[in-house]
């Protein structure tokens, strides 16, 4: 096989790699606000805030037997049908319910979909298309010292516009970059949507024992390999 051929073929796997990577879902909201509404009224609290939140797909409710029965003629006389499922796990005093979502993705689904993300970004910094860093953030309450802003050409990414002179991560990652995702044990694998995702993300990883952070960042011009 030619050099040439062997180029054409290295650019396009690395666009593919990069098309998959950067694919942007929209983010599925679970918000059950007509459901939350008959929750509310029916003085759940519990499970009227579950039904609200745009990203809980499950909840664990310690109930009574008789409590039980309660949500169970809630959901199955008052709310429309297959909008959440029920179902009481465990035997005795340990019993309990758990509420689902009928249209939320299994949790084994959520985790196939990171584990296949983030083998991507590895190969797209293996590639150099991407680069890896691996920092420790200050505890709780330092300013990193970073100017982000938002980089709507890129999908909302968070676009590191300078990382200024004092900061502790300074001479630590560079400027003009898109963070593309984020992992630490108090975060898992992410890939934050908005500057408020990764803001959010900072803040777990400095108020957790464990400070490493491994980010991946791609230049701000990054749109095809």
């Amino acid at each position: 096989m030619g050099n040439s051929t062997k180029e054409e073929l290295m650019r396009e796997i690395m666009t593919g790699l990069l098309e998959s990577a950067n694919q942007t879902e929209a983010a599925k909201n679970y918000a059950m606000p007509a459901e939350a509404e008959i929750a509310r009224k029916a003085g759940y609290s519990d499970v009227q805030k579950f039904l609200l939140s745009p990203t809980e797909t499950t909840l664990e409710l310690n109930l009574s037997k008789s409590g039980r029965m309660a949500v169970h003629r809630l959901i199955d006389y008052q709310m429309s049908y297959n909008k959440v499922r029920h179902s009481s796990v465990g035997a005795g005093r340990s019993r309990y319910l758990v509420l689902t979502k009928c249209d939320a993705e299994s949790p084994s689904d959520v985790r196939i979909k990171k584990e296949r993300k983030e083998k991507h970004m590895e190969l797209l910094v293996k590639f150099n298309t991407y680069q890896k860093f691996i920092l420790t953030l200050p505890p709780k309450g330092t300013k990193l010292g970073l100017i982000l802003k938002t980089n709507k050409t890129l999908g909302n990414m968070t676009e590191i516009v300078d990382v200024v002179e004092n900061s502790p991560l300074m001479n630590l990652i560079p400027k003009d970059v898109c963070i593309v995702s984020l992992k630490a044990g108090a975060i898992g694998f992410v890939q934050p949507r908005s500057m408020k995702d990764t803001v959010e993300s900072f803040g777990k990883v400095q108020a957790a024992a464990s400070k490493q952070l491994e980010m991946i960042v791609a230049p701000n011009g990054t749109t095809s390999a």
